[in-house]
């Protein structure tokens, strides 16, 4: 079991999980994927209506904060303004797309007073997730990302 619901019609999975999900469809990707992922010996490909966010460079460790920032916007204002189901994948819903949910989280709702909170938060209530813990300070404290993300804060005013 991987789908859950991490907040009201927010949910984190699979792209298994995916296929049948009746709602928004928020694909986290790595930036040099494929639009197919390999799991459990068979290739499953991305719906055609997902919403693909590129945040995590595999090539260098590093998560995209554009990107990430993107997605949590995008999913703040839908649940706010819409009655859609919105699910934030990756391929096995074990990493990323914990974590980006986290992020979601932690930007949209004034329940998660930091990023660890909401990570937190995340891994208790899906069981799947892996502990990537040690990726937020490595991220959060590298300066190019903090500066990327006051840039694009005042270019989105």
């Amino acid at each position: 079991m991987t789908l859950t619901m991490v907040y009201p019609r927010l949910y984190v999975g699979n792209i298994s999980d995916s296929q049948n999900f009746n709602g928004i469809v928020c694909c986290v990707l790595e930036k040099n994927a494929s639009f197919y992922f390999d799991g459990e010996n068979n290739r499953q490909k991305l719906r055609n209506d997902a919403l693909c966010f590129p945040i995590y460079n595999d090539s260098i460790f590093e998560f995209d904060i554009v990107q990430l920032e993107l997605l949590a916007r995008f999913v703040g204002r839908t649940l706010k303004n819409y009655s859609d189901n919105i699910i934030i994948h990756c391929g096995a819903g074990w990493e990323r797309s914990p974590f980006a949910t986290a992020y979601v989280l932690w930007r949209n709702f004034n329940d998660f007073p930091s990023l660890s909170s909401a990570y937190d938060y995340v891994k208790k209530v899906h069981p799947d997730t892996k502990n990537v813990a040690n990726w937020i300070p490595k991220w959060w404290k590298n300066l190019y990302f903090t500066s990327k993300l006051e840039k694009f804060n005042k270019e989105s005013e």
